[in-house]
């Protein structure tokens, strides 16, 4: 079976554009975002989504500005906890430009086994890069766009303009997973419940179907699912490659089955991830997928 069509240099492409862009003077707006004056109250900036690996409820979500560095800034606005449904909504005031959002703790039902997930003493951080907040925006915040805004801060540590950095990390994780359209807006479906794709587009069946399958890729080879969305985040974050290396050291996972293993042999081979995709296909066909939910061939190619 094949695996994801996009491959790694995908990602690797975006970093090298990005760089050309940033030489050049090219993207716009300043890394930590400003208000604007004039006459009269400017609108507030209103961030509203959901936290998903499995939809977090309790989780604590907190909006920070990104330094020219690429490190985590100052605060913006009060944080808030996520509903029983994962939704969240910051009121930033003023501000407006990028914004990085994170989320941390909250509980969730594992989507391949069933049971609950606490993230309150996981060091998993789930979060967002919105490239230039004004008004009311959306942003879901999950293990995809996770991977975007780690990739964003390495960019932008490397002299990228913040916003043009995670435009393209945004899009350049939607490409390597055949996703078309921007995980930041995507909404995602718990795939564990009926006639979850009532009103619903196939794009969040594709992208909710890769939480399932990294949920699933969890459960077959006895590892946490909190530490696996770690490591591919750990593995993507600085060379825009999932080849199981962070900065050329191994990253290995604690498996009730294995012992120590390398994140390689788990994930499957770069830039195919055969192992996940194959666990994708596992799940969409298995009796979790209550929801009855398909999976375009761009996703995963049979």
């Amino acid at each position: 079976m094949n695996a994801f069509k996009k491959p790694a240099f995908v990602i690797i492409g975006t970093l090298l554009c990005l760089a050309l862009l940033s030489c050049s003077g090219g993207g716009g707006g300043g890394g930590g975002g400003s208000s604007s004056g004039g006459g009269g109250q400017p609108p507030a900036t209103v961030i509203s989504g959901h936290v998903v690996d499995g939809f977090v409820a309790g989780a604590t979500v907190k909006a920070y500005r990104v330094n020219a560095d690429g490190t985590k800034g100052a605060q913006i606005g009060t944080p808030v906890t996520t509903d029983q449904l994962g939704n969240y909504s910051l009121n930033l005031g003023t501000y407006t430009g990028p914004v990085y959002l994170t989320s941390q703790g909250g509980t969730y039902i594992d989507a391949a086994t069933g049971n609950t997930i606490n993230l309150t003493n996981s060091p998993l951080i789930l979060s967002a890069i919105v490239p230039n907040a004004s008004g009311n925006v959306t942003a879901e915040i999950n293990p995809l766009t996770t991977m975007a805004a780690n990739v964003a801060l390495t960019l932008t540590s490397q002299g990228n303009e913040v916003a043009t950095a995670a435009t393209g990390a945004n899009g350049s994780i939607s490409n390597y997973f055949g996703l078309s359209s921007n995980i930041l807006f995507t909404a995602l479906l718990d795939l564990t419940k009926a006639n979850c794709m009532s009103g619903a587009s196939q794009q969040s069946a594709n992208e909710s179907a890769i939480l399932a399958g990294i949920s699933q890729l969890a459960k077959d080879t006895g590892v946490s699912p909190p530490d696996l969305i770690q490591a591919l985040v750990q593995d993507v974050t600085h060379d825009g490659l999932f080849d199981g290396l962070d900065s050329g050291a191994t990253i290995s996972l604690v498996s009730s089955m294995t012992g120590t293993t390398p994140l390689s042999a788990i994930e499957g081979p770069p830039p195919a991830l055969t192992g996940l995709a194959n666990a994708i296909t596992t799940f969409m066909t298995s009796t979790s997928n209550v929801c009855g939910a398909t999976v375009d061939s761009g996703v995963i190619a049979a």
